[in-house]
């Protein structure tokens, strides 16, 4: 019991009656919606009308079984404000208190909700009242800002809105790190809109330089604007001058009143009007409709892909791959076992004879014997406390831009059996992230465990107290991420393969360096390292990619072995699917260290960060291309295929096969398309058309099969070409080719589709 009364967060203070002079208000961001990233920030504010007052600001989950705790003084009539980063656990409804040595003066729960929210979630920053909510759909939400007081300073606490709107509203009073949060946000997928008449330059001006995408210029009186979809009349709106990268979203009499460009993976656009224009609110609700929902969906950070980050099960394994870097420290001991084997005979009887006092080898003996025990254990403890804790840490970098803010989610394992009580400083935003692994339940989710942090000004110092098997801990924050540059071509040789080729310089040493194109669909390795601040030269054939949907697969270190950072690839959306596009390109690989390293523990620690950088994807050569399209193993009706081989199985009466486009090409004028069909004689299937009766493609034009019957000439083969009309009827850019096969009973065969055309 009085363990229990001692551990950190075991038991709580005695409560007492509420103190009428201390008052503690909690006002979280967002109106309390939570999202799949479960992190969220509430501001606690203060007041004390009685005499100075000095205790703690205590956040409880006692769910996670986490204590967060800041020091604070309180003079007497005075009156604070604090921003706490409040990561919410599945099903954890954490406490906000204030508490001294006296009890817990005053006590209040955080209100939240939205955390299951499938729809849009636009915040609106207005000094008026909410103008677009009319038009939006029914899952969506609106959160209406009268000012950007309470826009959070926590960078993953944007995670739970898709759009920003900005009307007009000031924004001279964002903090530093408001300004940063909100850049990291855009850069991660977020989608940011700015407007507001006459009133633009005041919500430009403190806006981060990244996201001033054009400088306004005079107001204007305009009859019309014509916008997609909508036509505003008797508009006031300013004239824009985009900066470079930035493409105009309308023009009026040769002015250009709205700009958009992509920053990071989201976007920024500018519209010179006042956004409560009522004919304009539609247009602006359309302007986000096609983004990803949610709009940032930051790998390790999201419910949909639960292995991202892999702090718990693969940091089990990869522990106890470290304590066998103690083995050289028993080679010397092992020295003294020749001398003990010694002692014990030979020694002992040539001592006794010399001194002729056989009786004496009853004292050596034992004296040997104590003596071996003595140096064994003062050898193991001196080699195992330089072992103990076992620490790694594994962290995962994300990388817009180099010039944008990174976004990191870190895991720390720690083994520690001989100590009673832990501690260790980080810095970052600490989080519990995979609980406990005991012994005893490997294949079991971690279970929550005991643990107090103590905010400082320098970051946070963790306690806990004797830890049971392996206990897993996070953080997460921004991080400036080393440069790289990359110059990647896909290049034709001359036996007509498509090879990777160009170079890659990196700031920082990398090492398992590879590419992933289609928003992670495909990868390929591109070389085993690069040194710091040097180049490497790639030359790779494009074979060597490889499909990763519906596998577990490394995201970071060599493919050939067990993967460290397992992940299901999928695209940005967890809510809304999207078609991969060649567009989205990945440099990733293993990188010594991690951005919030633990400070104080000793033993042994290893830290490794997987850094994950957003690249222009290869260029494609200027002239005609042949490429082999590829199946879609998830759209096969009646059937299966092997997609390293294209054999393919097709049950009686026939099976639907579809085929797309590689993501990593892009053919913008299609000339021919052809379509072989082959024995498979590998798995004995030699004459395959003397099964098959009809084999059809799906005109998308015209929502019907074409039929085409195998020829009775030669039943050892079937090429179709088509070129023309007839090629671009039966290929669409989304949604590839289809392909139905019909047999009078189940065949095996090859099939193959290709595709020429220009980019």
């Amino acid at each position: 019991m009085l363990c229990a009364m001692l551990a950190p967060g075991g038991l709580p203070l005695r409560a007492q009656a509420p103190d009428e002079t201390l008052t503690l208000e909690i006002i979280p961001a967002w109106e309390g919606y939570v999202r799949h990233s479960r992190w969220t920030e509430a501001r606690a504010v203060l007041r004390n009308e009685g005499a100075d007052w000095r205790g703690d600001l205590v956040i409880y989950d006692k769910l996670n079984q986490v204590t967060y705790r800041q020091a604070l003084e309180l003079p007497a009539h005075s009156h604070k404000q604090y921003r706490l980063p409040l990561f919410i656990g599945s099903g954890a409804m954490p406490s906000i208190s204030l508490q001294n040595v006296d009890g817990v003066k005053q006590e209040t729960r955080v209100p939240l909700r939205g955390v299951d929210e499938t729809g849009r979630i636009i915040a609106l920053g207005d000094t008026r009242e909410a103008f677009v909510r009319e038009q939006l759909a029914e899952s969506d939400a609106l959160i209406w800002l009268p000012d950007l007081t309470g826009l959070p300073e926590t960078p993953m606490a944007w995670d739970v809105i898709d759009v920003l709107l900005l009307n007009g509203v000031s924004t001279a009073d964002l903090t530093p790190a408001q300004q940063e949060a909100l850049l990291a946000w855009v850069a991660a997928g977020g989608h940011c809109i700015v407007g507001g008449g006459a009133a633009l330059q005041q919500t430009l001006e403190h806006l981060p330089e990244a996201l001033r995408i054009a400088t306004p210029g005079d107001v204007r009186q305009f009859a019309s604007i014509a916008v997609e979809g909508a036509m505003l009349y008797d508009v006031a709106a300013v004239s824009l001058m985009p900066n470079a990268g930035a493409t105009a979203l309308a023009m009026e009499e040769g002015d250009i009143v709205a700009v958009q460009k992509t920053v990071g993976k989201g976007r920024v656009d500018i519209v010179g009007w006042d956004m409560a224009h009522p004919a304009g609110a539609a247009w602006l609700v359309r302007l986000g409709a096609d983004d990803p929902l949610p709009a940032v969906s930051v790998m390790g950070s999201d419910r949909a892909s639960s292995l991202s980050l892999s702090s718990g099960n693969p940091n089990v394994y990869t522990l106890f791959r470290i304590p066998f870097t103690i083995t050289p420290k028993f080679w010397p001991w092992l020295l003294l076992f020749p001398l003990y084997i010694f002692l014990m005979g030979p020694g002992t009887l040539l001592l006794v004879r010399r001194l002729k006092r056989p009786v004496l080898a009853w004292v050596f003996i034992p004296a040997w014997i104590c003596g071996a025990i003595v140096i064994l254990a003062l050898g193991l403890s001196s080699a195992f406390s330089q072992t103990f804790p076992l620490v790694h840490e594994v962290a995962m970098v994300f990388v817009p831009d180099a010039a944008l803010p990174a976004r990191v989610v870190q895991g720390t394992a720690i083994y520690a059996p001989r100590v009673n009580r832990l501690t260790w400083n980080a810095t970052g935003i600490p989080r519990p992230i995979f609980g406990s692994y005991r012994l005893d339940g490997w294949y079991n989710e971690g279970e929550p465990f005991p643990v107090e942090v103590r905010m400082t000004d320098d970051g946070a110092t963790i306690q806990t107290r004797n830890p049971l098997g392996i206990i897993t801990w996070g953080t997460e924050g921004l991080y400036d991420s080393p440069d790289i540059a990359t110059d990647l071509n896909l290049t034709p040789q001359e036996d007509g393969a498509l090879y990777l080729t160009g170079e890659i310089w990196s700031e920082a040493a990398l090492h398992d360096v590879a590419l992933l194109m289609g928003n992670a669909s495909y990868a390929i390795t591109l070389t085993e390292s690069i040194a710091q601040g040097t180049s490497a030269t790639v030359s790779r054939p494009i074979s060597a990619t490889y499909s990763t949907y519906g596998y577990s697969v490394s995201f970071c270190g060599p493919t050939s072995n067990y993967a460290p950072y397992a992940i299901y690839p999928s695209t940005p959306s967890i809510y809304n699917y999207s078609t991969p596009s060649a567009s989205a390109c990945y440099l990733t690989g293993l990188m010594d260290g991690v951005p919030f390293s633990a400070q104080g523990l000793s033993g042994v620690q290893h830290q490794e960060s997987c850094i994950s950088y957003s690249i222009p994807c290869p260029t494609q050569p200027p002239d005609k291309l042949a490429v082999a399209l590829e199946a879609e193993t998830n759209k096969i009706e009646n059937g299966w295929i092997d997609t390293t081989t294209n054999i393919f199985y097709a049950y009686a009466p026939g099976a639907t096969l579809h085929y797309a486009l590689p993501v990593y090409i892009q053919i913008g004028e299609i000339e021919t398309l052809t379509l072989a069909l082959y024995p498979a004689p590998e798995v004995g299937a030699s004459h395959p058309l003397t099964t098959i009766t009809g084999i059809s493609l799906w005109n998308w034009d015209e929502q019907t099969w074409i039929d085409y019957l195998p020829s009775e000439a030669d039943a050892s083969k079937l090429h179709i070409t088509l070129t023309g009309e007839t090629a671009h009827q039966v290929f669409d850019v989304q949604q590839g080719v289809r392909v139905r096969i019909t047999a009078r009973d189940g065949v095996t065969a090859k099939l193959i589709i290709t595709l020429e055309g220009m980019p």
